[in-house]
């Protein structure tokens, strides 16, 4: 995503745009994955106390996925959409190790998406490219599935990417922007239903 000042509409209900739709590059689940990052956006930035300080700059987000392998994009992007966003808004880097999935609802709740196996083969691949670790932050509604699936897994992703199951969208931002990921960072941010 990319932030543009002083260019964009004032009306906060025109802050966000996908640039894909324009294009026709995007598809129906790809604009419902940005809808739903939007609401989110939305009602986090409903909770800032200086209200000022978001209407004093004219501001406009242009989101657009440069490719879409295979489908990829949707409802299960729209995290990875909001922390893109949010990014932006705020100055905060995301790392280029960290990989994340989930349908993020407006409370911020982070929830199931499909394919979350394939999905992990992403990092994994890179892993093997790069020889660097690499993080898979996936929702924690879907960690039965993918255990299930690494059972059977050729490519033993396990042990070549962190896999960290979530339920929030503050603990998705927190592992996506902190310089480093360790067993402790993992374990604060932890969801409570998620146990070794």
């Amino acid at each position: 995503s990319n932030i543009v000042f002083g260019r964009g509409p004032a009306k906060p209900d025109e802050r966000f745009k996908l640039v894909d739709l324009e294009t026709g590059d995007g598809d129906k689940l790809t604009h419902k994955g940005f809808l739903l990052a939007s609401q989110y956006i939305t009602n986090f930035l409903s909770q800032i106390e200086d209200k000022d300080l978001l209407n004093k700059h004219n501001w406009q987000t242009l989101t657009q996925f440069f490719k879409l392998y295979g489908g990829l994009g949707g409802d299960s992007a729209s995290t990875a959409i909001a922390s893109s966003i949010i990014s932006e808004l705020s100055d905060t880097p995301i790392y280029k190790n960290r990989y994340i999935t989930g349908t993020l609802e407006p409370d911020g709740i982070v929830g199931q998406i499909g394919g979350v196996y394939e999905k992990s083969t992403g990092p994994y691949r890179i892993a093997e490219i790069t020889n660097n670790s690499q993080h898979f932050i996936f929702p924690s509604a879907n960690l039965e599935d993918l255990e299930e699936k690494l059972i059977l897994d050729p490519y033993n992703i396990s042990n070549k990417i962190s896999l960290i199951p979530i339920d929030t969208f503050n603990q998705a931002f927190e592992l996506l922007t902190n310089p480093n990921i360790s067993n402790q960072t993992i374990k604060n941010s932890e969801p409570v239903s998620y146990t070794h």
